[in-house]
Parts: structure tokens; sequence; C-alpha cells
């Protein structure tokens, strides 16, 4: 403090009450000569104005002028006039009232239905469509989510060639010289590389391309697959196909590590039917028309906690190595051989737990449901199945129907094959269409290294990914709201896209 200040001064400055009720310092209060000095070394360029009375009464004046002068101009009465959303209205748009469409959204390797509120010929929330079977009238946070997308400021918005933005014409002009220089060839050396696809019209598409460049291939790529599945399937059928579940005629179901309300094909239909079965009292719940149902008996295996085992009456915690010998064990009880690559070995008190099931699954028999996970192995796919065939529960609670996929195929398979060809030097163009090998391809394929060894690379994405940076073209894909299509629900029934902008 500067020795200096006389408090006297200051408390006479207090009770005059003029100025700043706040001060920085008793420099700055008593507004002492060394104060003002410090000011001017502090802010050469222009010293802070002090907070005297006179100094705000200049500001006032000053600012006060400057509105009066901008105000001139706005002395005019405007014209009177009538605002209307559109010069001529579009059909059935009334503003303020939303307007429903029906619509499909390809996921998890089927097509849910939907229904998409609109204002203005904007999408702005995402329903379930209750005439659906993949819905019902219900929709889960993934496609509660998918408006988002949509409207995402970090969407690719321009075809880029290599790191310069380039134009649709010459794209196309790009790819016919490709083409060109393959169709001596018949297309040997062009490769497409896609997701699973259940969409006929792209299908068809596909196959034109494939028949007019016969020697072309074909690969596609899943990062999360249902290979184990078709596997499994394939070894105990015989063919490819696709599996339903009718939980409604359960009366005892057994999951080993399969959350069935979350992550299959068809699972918001799954977890209606399943909780139409827990209803204690007749008539209550999601139906409350629905005839009076006995409770269903549930018994989950899994070794992390699922939305589908929070539900279970059974819930039994083990190691994921240990499901598989829980099945193993359940087959042998039931009168099924099992694979000689399975173990049955469990302890005394799991042992007594599988009895337990297998008479509730017995005395069930042809009402009885066994399923399992997609992490479990394709050996334990096939004892299920070969387990349910046994209860009789084939075409009843369980059923096979061809496959949804229009190329069924392991997506793990196809990968490794492309990583291959891409090492002996027979990718002469490769196009990704739709997914991001170079992120979510196994670390052991170094499918980033590989890529490049593709002579041409074109990429379709919704975003400037991994995949995009390293390839030659890069193309925007539209929003499955955006565009017509078309594919298949987890039971096979053809559903339609619509585009909502």
């Amino acid at each position: 403090m500067n020795e200096e200040h006389p408090i006297s001064k200051l408390r006479e400055k207090l009770a005059k009450l003029k100025g700043p009720l706040f001060w920085r310092s008793l420099d700055e209060a008593a507004e002492t000569d060394e104060f003002k000095s410090f000011l001017k070394e502090e802010y050469p360029h222009g010293p802070a104005l002090s907070d005297t009375p006179s100094d705000r009464r200049e500001f006032l004046k000053l600012m006060g002028a400057s509105l009066v002068m901008a105000g001139l101009a706005g002395c005019k009465p405007q014209d009177l006039e009538k605002i209307v959303p559109y010069v001529q209205a579009p059909e059935d748009v009334t503003p303020g009232k939303p307007i429903f469409f029906a619509t499909a959204m390809p996921f998890n390797g089927a097509s849910t239905g939907l229904l998409v509120e609109s204002h203005l010929g904007r999408p702005t929330k995402v329903e379930g469509n209750p005439q659906h079977p993949d819905s019902l009238g219900a929709t889960s946070l993934f496609h509660q989510a998918s408006i988002l997308g949509l409207y995402d400021p970090d969407r690719s918005k321009a075809i880029r060639n290599g790191d310069s933005l380039s134009t649709w014409q010459a794209f196309t002009a790009d790819l016919a010289d490709d083409l060109g220089k393959l169709k001596s060839a018949e297309g040997e050396g062009a490769y497409l590389l896609t997701e699973p696809v259940t969409s006929p019209s792209l299908a068809a598409q596909i196959q034109a391309f494939l028949k007019h460049y016969p020697k072309a291939v074909w690969y596609q790529h899943e990062s999360v697959n249902r290979d184990n599945e078709r596997a499994g399937i394939q070894r105990a059928a015989g063919q490819d196909a696709s599996l339903i579940y009718d939980f409604t005629q359960a009366d005892v179901i057994v999951s080993f590590d399969s959350d069935f309300m979350t992550d299959l094909p068809g699972s918001l239909r799954y977890a209606r039917e399943f909780s139409l079965r827990r209803q204690v009292i007749a008539g209550t719940g999601l139906d409350k028309k629905a005839a009076a149902l006995p409770m269903n008996r549930f018994y989950q295996i899994e070794p992390t906690p699922t939305t589908t085992g929070s539900k279970a009456d059974h819930r039994l915690a083990r190691k994921a190595s240990e499901v598989s010998a829980f099945a193993a064990a359940l087959a042998a009880e039931l009168g099924v051989s099992v694979p000689g690559g399975l173990t049955a070995k469990l302890s005394e008190k799991d042992t007594v737990l599988v009895k337990s099931m297998a008479a509730d699954l017995k005395a069930a028999a042809s009402k009885s449901l066994i399923l399992t996970g997609q992490s479990q192995p394709a050996a334990v796919h096939a004892l299920v199945l070969a387990m349910n065939e046994k209860l009789g529960s084939l075409g009843k609670t369980v059923t096979l129907i061809d496959a949804i996929d229009v190329k069924p195929a392991l997506a793990s398979e196809d990968l490794k094959s492309l990583t291959a060809d891409l090492e002996a030097g027979k990718v002469k163009l490769l196009a990704v269409l739709g997914v991001n090998p170079v992120y979510d391809a196994p670390a052991d394929l170094q499918f980033s290294k590989k890529y490049l060894l593709a002579e041409r690379r074109i990429h379709l994405g919704l975003y400037d990914d991994e995949t995009s940076l390293l390839s030659h073209w890069h193309i925007p894909q539209t929003h499955f709201l955006e565009v017509f299509s078309d594919g298949r629900a987890s039971d096979g029934t053809l559903s339609f896209s619509q585009p909502l902008i």
C-alpha cells in the first residue's frame, strides 16, 4: 500500500459516492499520480478512460447522437406487405401440421419399417411402423438417432479426387476410362466390396455389372458379422438359410449368450413377443386384447450383463469359454450327439442346473426354444439347431427360411480373399461401397497397407473416413432418408424406402 494515502481523503471520496463503487487498488481509488503514470505506461496507445461522471456523460452523448443519425434512414413508414409461406403451396402441406411417411431403414442385416414425421419438407422424428413385421410400432435407439446423421454437418458434401474437389462428370469420365481398359479382359481386375446386400434392386444393378464384366469379383464386408451363425446353419441344415423365432409359442426358452432383444435382426419384434408372455394378469401389458397366455420360463447363460439377461427367470453368469460347455452338456442330456470339438465338463452345481433345464425343455417339447448368440462358435450354432430339431421346435418356435441376403457369404472369408488378391497384384480397380475396411478390418490382415496395392481405388461413403483418405476418388453417399430403395425384413418381407427430402 502507498504510504502517502491519507485515510481522510479516502473517507471523503467514499462519502461523496461519486465515480465507481469498486477499485482494483487503493492507488486507483485515490487517483494518485503514480497510478495515472502506471496507466500511461501500461496502455501507451490508448490509456484507459477514467470512470468519472463527466466521461460517462460524454460517452452517452456520442452514442445517442450516433443512434439518432442511424435512425434517420428509417423514418419512412414501410408499405403493408403480406407474408405467405409459398407462392404455390405443395399439395397436402400445411405449415405447422406434420406429415408422416412410411419408409424402411437398413440396419443390422435387415430393413426395419419406420414412420418418419416431416415438417415443411424436413424429416424431424422417427417412429416405428405398426404394420411392419420387424417394427410393430417400436424403434431402437439406433433408429431414433438415425435422423441426426441426415443433418450431420460432418457428412461428406463433395466429390473428391485425391486432395482436390471434383465433379460428377469428371468422375464418370475417369471411371469409364478405367473400365474401358478392363473391357478386353472381360473386367478381370475389377473388384467390388460392399456390405451384405438385401436390396433386390441393388442386387440387380450389381448383377448387371457382373454380367457386363464376367470376370469382375464381388466381395462383401461386415465388421460385426453373423459368420458363426451362417456357418453353423450350413453345417446343420446343409444350406444357406436365415432363422426366425416365435416367442409367443415358447413356454420354455434357453439362451446361450444371445441378447435377442437388442442384437438380432428382428429384435424389436422378439422383445414384444417375449413381453406378451410375461403378463402377470391376462389382458394387461403391451397388448390388452391378447389372449390369456401363460408366463414362459426363461434361462439365460451369458458372460456379460445384457438387456435380455435382465429379464431372465434364471440368469447364469459364466465365462464365455464355459457357455459352449453348457450347450454341449444340455445336448447330451437331451440325447443329441455332441461334436468332438466341444467338451461338456461342468461343475457339480452346473450339472444339476443342466438337468433341471433339460427336464423343463422335455416337458415343453415343441413349445420350447433354444438359441445362441453370434459370438458363439459355429459348432454351438449347429448344436443348438440340432437340439431344437430333437425337441420338435422346428417349424413352430424356430423356422428356417431362405437367406434374406442376396449373396449369402462369410464376410470374414471374403475380406481374406480380397486381401490375398491385393497381395497377388490382381486388383486393378477396387470400388469400396458403403464400408470402411481400412478402419475396421481385422488387424492381422493389415488391410490399410494392402489397400494401397490396388491400382485405382474408389470409395463411396457418408463420411471422409479412413478408407476415403487412401482412395483416389471419394463419392458422398446418400442417407437412407434421401433415396428410393428396397430391402428385406428379418422374415423376408420386402420393404421399401422413399426420400423425405
